[in-house]
């Protein structure tokens, strides 16, 4: 059978640790992650982890299973080869992805090298869309608590051209080298950035500000995107 078209099911009523590391290492394959990029998305020891994998840990803990399982958005019982569970290219599109949870401070070095920060990144935050390369998680700041709320968590996605639609809300660098958060405004060919708070004042876009990133998720309990 093809690596695209893999079925697992359980041989029996029972089900081993090996087969259980079997699956793991298939999902990890067909989400293209590493052992390191696992323990990171489920916060769980990379000994714990490799232990799993490699079949050593006689009976794993069912908190282990349970994060294991949420965070590949399979069930317990496929994850345990108890469910049928066919991994294809559908599946790895479906599942969404992993993202790192960028600190505000630190945009402005991740943007410029996000696969050697992401090495030093400790916190990693799971989503179900399909997001462009290089896509992140960060929390609004303070600046922006009467819009989203305090310590939101705002799911970003990178742009491909240099701005986005009329209403998205955008990640922006101005041309003092500060991050913010503005509305997108246009109105013909003209640009313009609206604050996210009082008194929310309206500027054209100055050539020089740079488009990062737009808002496609916003978790809180008072406001969606």
């Amino acid at each position: 059978m093809a690596v695209d078209e893999i079925e697992t099911k359980s041989r029996s009523k029972g089900t081993t640790p090996s087969s259980i590391g079997h699956i793991i290492r298939q999902l990890m394959l067909h989400s293209q992650l590493s052992e390191a990029d696992l323990c990171r998305g489920v916060n769980l020891p990379q000994t714990t982890i490799n232990r799993l994998l490699s079949g050593q840990t006689n009976d794993p803990r069912m908190s282990t299973v349970i994060s294991v399982a949420r965070f590949f958005g399979v069930s317990i019982g496929q994850l345990l080869g108890q469910e049928m569970l066919v991994l294809n290219k559908a599946w790895r599109q479906a599942r969404g992805a992993t993202l790192p949870l960028v600190d505000w401070d630190s945009l402005d070095v991740w943007l410029r090298f996000p696969s050697q920060e992401n090495e030093k990144i400790g916190n990693w935050v799971k989503t179900e869309r399909s997001l462009k390369e290089n896509a992140f998680a960060v929390r609004a700041p303070v600046s922006c608590f009467p819009i989203f709320g305090c310590e939101s968590l705002l799911i970003m996605d990178r742009y491909e051209k240099e701005c986005g639609k009329d209403g998205q809300i955008a990640l922006v660098e101005l041309p003092e080298k500060q991050f913010c958060l503005r509305k997108i405004l246009k109105e013909g060919n003209s640009l313009f950035l609206q604050r996210l708070f009082e008194p929310f004042q309206v500027t054209e876009t100055p050539d020089e500000v740079s488009f990062h990133a737009f808002v496609v998720e916003v978790r809180n309990d008072h406001f969606s995107v």
